[in-house]
């Protein structure tokens, strides 16, 4: 068998991959509160955290016990990594809403309109992913759990993003 690997041009331009990174971002969530929906705003946030190398890189290299302060403590040496999340947040706005609906459609999660929220239906992962995409996945998981443990304005204020 033949090892393949994925451009990171079709990573991002791959609303599948990106709803299965929402649906695991939603799960880690629903795991660390107890089975409460992810508030549909986190969900703009793990893509350009997870997409961007050197975040991931920081992100899988954070204890999932540590937090996201910890993470942000190993972005902040370099300032201008953190400062450019905010930007990624932007630029890959599209991407997360045809994600979004690419989920919903193929019944990863569920919206409940009225509390603006994402439930993560009970679905497996694949055995067999590429390397590449099961550290999207893990990255996912560990940020929706992170992000499980902190309010919307504390996880906007700990990453700093503009408001």
């Amino acid at each position: 068998m033949v090892a393949t690997t994925i451009s990171e041009v079709e990573i991002v331009q791959n609303p599948a991959i990106a709803a299965t990174m929402i649906w695991q971002c939603a799960r880690g969530y629903q795991d660390e509160t107890d089975g409460r929906n992810m508030e549909l705003h986190v969900a703009f946030f793990v893509l350009p955290i997870c997409f961007h190398e050197v975040s991931l890189t920081n992100l899988l290299k954070t204890r999932r016990n540590s937090g996201l302060s910890s993470f942000v403590s190993k972005m902040a040496k370099k300032q201008e990594d953190l400062l450019a999340i905010h930007d990624r947040v932007l630029a890959l706005r599209a991407l997360t809403f045809t994600s979004i609906g690419f989920g919903v459609q193929s019944e990863l999660f569920t919206i409940d309109y009225r509390q603006a929220s994402l439930r993560a239906n009970s679905h497996t992962l694949p055995k067999t992913l590429p390397r590449d995409i099961k550290s999207l996945i893990r990255g996912s998981e560990r940020f929706g759990a992170w992000s499980g443990r902190l309010s919307i304005e504390e996880i906007v204020m700990t990453l700093r993003l503009g408001v």
